[in-house]
């Protein structure tokens, strides 16, 4: 089958979440969607998915609706990406506002949601009441909130971070309607999301992680199937740069679809994969510094240390080790250490540091 959209145009998509109904275009992730089917099928009414930066969370919240068949859920995207400065009043609304437009939307009639002085001043009461309302309109379906960066409420200058009694108000909100549940994407390690995780520490959680080898291999090919054909050198010089991260596979197939474009190629070797490094790298800079800056000080340095690790692994006499010991980092051992098992657990790494 060629998936290909068109030929001249690159169907290789980087920077942004694949939404709709482009469903031929998400590889793998079953164990997603079934691990949220079966959550769904058992009341849950809070899930919690997490994962790397550009790992594929966004694409995974978009397609929940088409890979969830059936009329008893109905679910709202909210994004909480510019929310990191809100209240919970503002919060309340935000919801509030997605419920019943989503609603018009699919065809329900028109309700009101509360406004915010409306919240402000008797919070409880207002949701209570738009509870009632939409309740009128729906029944007994299942309203299934799916919250993107949901972790920016944890970011430093949130007045939410570190208010507990926020995030249990919010929680008691969302606990007063049986039917409703919440599934959140944090794109941060939930062991730092100490208040965060509070919402969810009965909740099911599961990891969005890199593609197994074999569906990172359909998502090198298949979308140029018919037009482009990738040898097998190719495929595991692709394979090899990107670790299987979704992210990293598109921002190279991209760079190497638009050289073939530009110089009539069918075929992919391995040399056409090292010769647009370079170019991936800039057209992927500002994902990649997002990607960067989301690693901490020490992490930078263990990553520094990896990517400078001589081939018989002797680190004290390597120069670029040697600048770390004079900036006295070496010295901070337990500090190190977390920060490699950081980097371990959200796969940057492997064991041996490499």
């Amino acid at each position: 089958m060629n998936t290909n959209r068109n030929p001249g145009i690159n169907p290789y998509i980087i920077g942004t979440p694949i939404r709709g109904d482009n469903t031929d275009w998400i590889f793998g992730r079953k164990d997603v969607f079934i691990f949220i089917r079966d959550s769904l099928d058992q009341d849950a009414t809070r899930i919690l998915l997490h994962g790397q930066r550009r790992i594929g969370k966004s694409s995974v919240l978009q397609q929940i609706p088409q890979q969830i068949t059936g009329d008893e859920c109905l679910f709202f995207q909210i994004d909480f990406q510019d929310e990191s400065q809100t209240s919970i009043d503002r919060l309340i609304h935000k919801i509030t506002s997605v419920i019943a437009e989503t609603l018009e939307d699919l065809g329900y009639p028109k309700i009101d949601f509360p406004s915010v002085e409306a919240l402000e001043t008797g919070l409880e009461d207002s949701w209570l009441q738009f509870i009632k309302e939409f309740r009128k309109l729906i029944d007994t379906k299942k309203v299934v909130l799916l919250v993107d960066e949901f972790d920016v409420l944890n970011e430093a200058n949130s007045p939410i971070k570190n208010n507990f009694e926020l995030y249990r108000k919010l929680d008691d909100m969302l606990s007063r309607d049986e039917r409703l549940c919440m599934i959140s994407v944090c794109g941060r390690n939930i062991d730092e999301l100490e208040n965060i995780f509070s919402l969810f520490k009965a909740a099911p959680v599961h990891e969005i992680s890199f593609m197994e080898p074999e569906i990172a291999i359909s998502t090198i090919t298949r979308p140029v199937q018919g037009n482009i054909e990738y040898q097998e050198d190719a495929i595991q010089a692709i394979l090899e740069l990107s670790a299987g991260h979704p992210y990293f596979i598109q921002l190279i197939c991209h760079s190497i679809f638009t050289q073939a474009r530009r110089d009539y190629s069918q075929s992919i070797t391995k040399k056409n994969v090292d010769s647009i490094v370079d170019e991936a790298i800039q057209l992927g800079e500002a994902g990649l510094d997002w990607f960067w800056k989301g690693l901490t000080s020490l992490e930078h340095k263990i990553i520094f240390l990896a990517a400078a690790r001589p081939p018989n692994n002797d680190v004290q006499n390597n120069p670029k080790t040697n600048i770390l010991m004079k900036d006295n980092v070496m010295s901070a051992i337990k500090s190190l250490s977390k920060a490699k098992e950081e980097l371990i657990k959200y796969h940057l790494i492997d064991e041996n540091g490499v």
